[in-house]
This record gives C-alpha cells, structure tokens and sequence, in this order.
C-alpha cells in the first residue's frame, strides 16, 4: 500500500506598505481573502506528457512556447548533453501538441543569422512568428561553447525560415546602446502596438522596447523607470535573501516580460525577488517583494478575458497574485516535483507549462522538468456522479480536508523520466462546493485517521496556514 503525504501549502497574501505607497511586500502567514483564493485553480501532475522521439535526447530544458493553435513549443540546449550523447541530441526546438505527441524540430546555426551559444527564451507572437535569444557570456567558460556573448535576438517562421534578427552577437555596448541586446532572457510581443517588449536580461538591466515588424528601437526602462545604469557582474549574482524594503533601483537580473491585454507591463527582476508593474511607456505604478524564497523567476497569465491571475515562478512553487492587486491568493506547491522554474507559458485551456533548471555542476547534465497543467470538468466531482477507482481516491481525500476545514487542495500523481528531461503534468480539481460530499467513499487507514489513497496530496487550508495533516 502506498502512504499518503500530506504537506502544508503556505497561503500568502500581501501588505501595503503606509511608508512607501508603491511596495507591497509579501508576508508570510496571512491568509487571502476567501473570495480570491476559493477561485483559484489548483493543478495535479500528469506524466504522460511529452512523448519526445526515441532516436533524440534532450539537454538542459529553457523555455517553453505555446502558439495559437494551443502547440507547445520546447526549447532546450543540445550541447549541455555529455559527449556520449551528443550524436542523440534533438534540434533545440521541439513542438508538441497538447497531448505531448511529437510534431516537429528544428533549429541551429543557419546562413544568414547567428543562433544563440547558450538557448534561453522561446516566444510565439501574436502572428506566429517565433523568438529566439540567448543568454551566453564568454566568462562562462562552458564546455562545447564559443567564447562569444549572447547579444541578439532571433524571428524565425514557424517552419524555421529565418526572417530578422535584432542586434549582433559579442557587440552589445550595454544599456544604452539601442542596436543590441546583451544577453536576453524573455520577450513579448503587445498585439495592440506590434511592439517586442524584451527582458534584456542577464547583461543588460532594463525593459527594451523594439517594433516587432522593423527590428527598429522605440524605448527602455530600467527599475522603477529608472535610466538603466550598466552593471556587469560575472557570475549573475544568486542572493540567498534579500533585505526588507523597496529593493536596489537597477534591475538584477530581468529573466520575464509579460504585457497584459489592458496594457500593462509586468516585469520579474528574479534576484531581487520582485515583480514591478509599469504602464506600456514604461512609468512605474507599484511593485510586489518576496523576500524570504526566490520569487520572480517567471510570469504568466491566466487564459481568462480578465486575465485575473498572474503565476510567479519561485524556488518550489508556483506564486498565484491577482493580476491587479498583485496580492497572493495561492501558491501551488507539488512535494518538491516543481523545482526551480525558469520560463513557462500557459494556453487557452489554463494548462501551465513550465522549462525547469537546477543549477549542478557547471549547470550540465541536470534534469529538466516540463511541467503542464489541465483544468478538469468540475461536474466530475458532483455526488450523484458514481465515481471510478481515480476519483474515489479523490473524493475520499477531498472529504477528509473539507472535514478538517480545507477547501483547496493539489493532487500529485508521479513523474517520469524522459531521456534527460523530467517530465510532469499538473490538472486543475478545486472543489467548487465541498459540502455534500460522498462520505461514504472515504476509507481510513490502520495506522492513522487520513484517507488511504495512492496520491501525494498538497493542500492549502482556509483555516490558519502551513497546516500538515
């Protein structure tokens, strides 16, 4: 028989500092208004997913895109693979359908473009059109890579065709030099304006702003709409905490970029643990810190019209801020499945895909996660419907937290090794109304008063925070 583990799920929510009127800082151990946090999806694992080809492996995971038609492009680093596997190295860019079947690859050095030493972000614009950049810096030193910065950013058809590129590799001047990047790590393209928002990055300390169609320079911002000042540091600093307070007025480093369908621009500033809020000319209007874990690490939206959710990627979970209030509603924490999120992507269904890393030695060789979630129909967990054996699992389970008081909970089903890359998919079951539950599906184990059921189940209490059952 499996053990259920059951583990606490910290319900944060944010405090407006009087001191400075445009800070919200994180605090832990309030709990978020009912209203909010009842509406929040929450996610459980599925590891059928993706089905990579066998004759392929794929290397250190980056990033993750998803087009129009719900296709989820993978982009991966070929050359962090060993030498032995180097000829089973799959093209740096993967597509999958959402069911995780293979569709196609591409991607590399070409005639006329100069492709990135060292792949980090992969993003599909409005037009399908696919971006490109990369984060390398000759002081890595990392094996099977040249000694040349990252310093541009790459457009390619969906079929590979390339079609421009924005700044040169090894040229970048630093933060004002308008005709190059230096080391980009995200982008996004605002359909409203055509324009290419870039977190430009690693090198760089600034928001920059491009038209999407020319290439042609618009704009920058920095921190706090700030001039970005240069900065260079080497390694990329990795702060194990940061002070109380509004945080530095640079930028660190800007790994994500995200502009939001009422025209707002959302920016991660990973190691400074802060998400800033600007509008699209880039004025700050406020900001959220989480000081006491790594936050900031990615961004994403909730498919809805309203866009009400923002996902945060932190060390070992996922974030849930109202997009607006920035205030935290959740968090989606999966027994330590979730890892370090590095960039992720969300698709119209509300299934959340994110590339994970783990820094190990020299950042080679480290499994990767994909993760992906998947609302489920919430008239499943209705009690007149007879559940199969999965869903009595569920029910007994979400009877036995309903009746200890919690109303949320994640349930984890596995993981699966694929090649190198772990692989794990996340489906949304909130428990709409947990009142009239089936108690008569709830089965207990000898050894303690839980539900035997084989899951590993993370919950989130309505009733204080950080509740282990």
């Amino acid at each position: 028989m499996k053990h259920v583990i059951f583990c606490g799920v910290l319900v944060y929510s944010a405090m407006v500092s009087h001191a400075e009127p445009h800070h919200i800082s994180a605090t832990k151990g309030a709990q978020a208004p009912k209203d909010q946090a009842e509406a929040v999806p929450l996610f459980q694992l599925d590891p059928t997913w993706p089905k990579v080809p066998e004759k392929w492996k794929l290397g250190d995971a980056s990033s993750i895109g998803i087009d129009a038609q719900d296709r989820i492009w993978v982009l991966h680093r070929p050359k962090t693979l060993p030498a032995d596997q180097a000829n089973m190295a799959a093209p740096p860019v993967l597509v999958f359908d959402a069911a995780g079947n293979f569709i196609k690859a591409w991607g590399g050095s070409g005639d006329g473009y100069e492709w990135p030493q060292r792949e980090h972000g992969i993003y599909i614009d409005p037009k399908g059109f696919v971006w490109i950049g990369g984060n390398n810096c000759p002081a890595r030193n990392l094996p099977r890579l040249s000694p040349i910065a990252d310093d541009q950013l790459l457009k390619f058809t969906q079929d590979g065709k390339f079609v421009m590129q924005i700044g040169h590799a090894g040229k970048s001047g630093g933060n004002a030099d308008t005709n190059n990047l230096q080391q980009p790590a995200d982008e996004f393209v605002n359909p409203k304006t055509i324009e290419l928002f870039v977190g430009d990055g690693y090198g760089n300390h600034r928001v920059a702003v491009f038209d999407a169609d020319t290439g042609k320079f618009k704009r920058m911002w920095g921190a706090f709409g700030n001039k970005p000042v240069d900065s260079f540091m080497f390694p990329p600093p990795s702060l194990s905490s940061v002070p109380d307070g509004p945080g530095p007025q640079q930028f660190s480093i800007v790994n994500s970029v995200r502009v939001s369908a009422d025209g707002l621009v959302y920016v991660a500033d990973r190691e400074d643990r802060r998400v800033q809020l600007f509008t699209i000319e880039g004025k700050f209007i406020t900001q959220i810190v989480k000081g006491d874990a790594p936050f900031a690490r990615d961004l994403a939206f909730s498919p809805d019209p309203q866009q009400k959710f923002l996902y945060v990627g932190g060390g070992s979970e996922i974030v849930v801020l109202n997009r607006r209030s920035l205030q935290i509603v959740e968090t989606i924490k999966g027994g330590g499945v979730l890892g370090d999120g590095h960039l992720m992507a969300i698709d119209s269904k509300g299934n959340l895909y994110t590339a994970q890393t783990s820094r190990g030695a020299g950042e080679v060789g480290v499994y990767r996660d994909v993760i992906a979630a998947e609302p489920m129909n919430p008239k499943a967990h209705h009690p007149k419907v007879r559940p199969n054996a999965w869903l009595r699992d569920f029910v007994s389970t979400a009877a036995y937290l309903t009746r200890k008081g919690h109303s949320r909970m994640v349930l984890c089903l596995g993981r699966v090794d694929i090649g190198r890359i772990v692989v794990a998919r996340w489906i949304s079951a909130r428990i709409c109304d947990p009142g009239p539950l089936p108690w008569n599906y709830i089965r207990r184990s000898p050894e303690r008063d839980t539900p035997s059921v084989s899951v590993v189940a993370a919950l989130g209490g309505n009733k204080g925070t950080g509740v282990r059952e």
